[in-house]
């Protein structure tokens, strides 16, 4: 009887079904328990940034803008800033583009208040022109920072080169720019270079011993622009509780690129 109850053509059919369905529920169980995180959700994105911010003492629009993951020209733009980005303490930034329906009847008002904006803004264009290298698209060559060995990547910061070697070893521009932000304000970068290069690129210095440039310095490429620090944070579970190291970033429109793929091969 339980041969001919197993070969009977309905009953089976019934099985194949039923153990379809508990496959299937097993499978969404499996996926919904998985723990991967969301897309948006990447540490650094934009999506991570809150709606607004309240400049501290030492703030930058650069520093804001490399904290949160956000171009700098955005972050101006959104908050109606000149082309020098000045802030002060206790301001509100918007960080994130209010969505805008602007009325049709405003559309003339809003022309002739942008062209009395260019007027007044003339003589900090012409100011700007001086240093076209680093307000223009032209193409940025890259030098390695300082000399020693590249460490395994850093875990919340995959983009960026650890290089390991002596404290107070020099560290210089790996291009020409102006220094945007000196400081260590920064959480996770101790005391910190950023570079801005050109429209595009920004280059950073983290974990060192003394800074040598101040903000708005202009710096050749291979200028000496610091002394090697130390860091351990990076280094969890190593023997070497500290080690002197550099934190070397490269950003493209606020956004951390691959350096690798920009420095030259040694």
């Amino acid at each position: 009887m339980g041969s001919h109850y197993l070969q009977n053509p309905s009953t089976t059919k019934r099985l194949r079904l039923l153990f379809s369905a508990a496959g299937l529920a097993l499978l969404l169980a499996a996926c919904t328990s998985s723990g991967y995180a969301p897309v948006y959700a990447t540490r650094g994105s934009p999506q991570s940034a809150p709606n607004s911010y309240v400049v501290q003492k030492g703030d930058t629009l650069f520093s804001i803008a490399w904290r949160y993951g956000l171009d700098h020209h955005l972050l101006a733009r959104w908050n109606h800033l000149s082309n020098g980005g000045v802030i002060y303490p206790d301001q509100t930034l918007v960080l994130r583009p209010k969505k805008r329906i602007p009325p049709v009847a405003s559309k003339t008002v809003k022309k002739s208040a942008k062209l009395t904006d260019n007027k007044r803004q003339t003589p900090k264009q012409k100011s700007d022109a001086k240093t076209p290298i680093f307000s223009g698209t032209k193409p940025v060559t890259w030098r390695w920072p300082t000399q020693g060995r590249v460490l395994p990547k850093a875990k919340h910061h995959p983009n960026a080169l650890l290089i390991a070697g002596k404290e107070g070893q020099k560290i210089i521009t790996a291009a020409a720019g102006k220094v945007v932000y000196t400081g260590s304000g920064l959480r996770g970068y101790g005391k910190l270079i950023i570079v801005k290069h050109n429209k595009y690129y920004l280059s950073a210095y983290g974990h060192n011993r003394k800074l040598l440039v101040k903000e708005d310095d202009v710096v050749a490429v291979g200028q000496k622009i610091a002394e090697m620090g130390t860091d351990s944070r990076h280094l969890e579970g190593d023997a070497d509780a500290e080690r002197s190291i550099l934190h070397f970033e490269i950003r493209k429109n606020g956004k951390p690129v691959n350096a690798n793929t920009l420095l030259p091969h040694r």
